[in-house]
């Protein structure tokens, strides 16, 4: 959602003649829909190497932070080691848990999980309306960051980062239109703030 604006932006100056749609979803999704000829064009977050049936562009690395409700105890916000994060049960979606739990066993720390839900509005109408601890990407959360509306926590020692990609069909050809996009599409996620100063 917060690189929609720059995307469109940059394909305009860049590509007039591409017509750009743009489908909001989880990667999980996107992956699906590129091999069902849907969408020619997603980014998305991969954890492992390419699959044999996607290429991919590195577009960049976004960090992961805890977000908590109103109610938190523990402050308004700083910094928690994982081991820390690892005391709270935890509540995110299903592709986010597979990146938090990746990092964290490498770490040789087990996180524990309240909920997965597969959806980002949800998770934040939770935290805004209940009581919950979630982890998330920081773009989802820098305005709430940024307002103080809700305690957002950096997650060191170590930090959660996930690869965010442009990626496309291996099986197809690529059209003009991919060719075209794919460079603008890297220029607009240099526009993110993905990490908490």
């Amino acid at each position: 959602a917060s690189m929609a604006p720059l995307i469109l932006r940059e394909c305009e100056s860049a590509c007039p003649d591409v017509s750009v749609r743009i489908i909001e979803g989880l990667s999980v999704f996107h992956e699906e829909w590129i091999n069902l000829g849907r969408v020619d064009l997603a980014v998305l977050t991969t954890i492992d190497d390419s699959p044999d049936h996607l290429r991919e562009q590195d577009l960049f690395w976004e960090e992961m932070v805890l977000v908590a409700s109103n109610d938190f105890q523990h402050g308004r916000g700083g910094a928690m080691t994982l081991e820390e994060v690892a005391r709270f049960e935890i509540t995110t979606s299903h592709g986010f848990r597979m990146a938090i739990d990746q990092i964290a066993k490498t770490a040789g720390i087990s996180i524990r999980y309240a909920n997965t839900f597969d959806s980002i509005p949800i998770i934040k109408e939770i935290l805004t309306r209940g009581s919950c601890i979630s982890i998330l990407p920081y773009v989802w959360v820098e305005k709430e960051r940024l307002a103080d509306s809700l305690p957002v926590f950096k997650i060191t020692s170590p930090s959660l980062k996930r690869r965010i990609v442009a990626a496309w069909s291996a099986t197809r050809a690529i059209s003009p239109a991919i060719e075209a996009a794919r460079d603008p599409v890297k220029r607009a996620s240099h526009g993110l703030t993905v990490t908490p100063s």
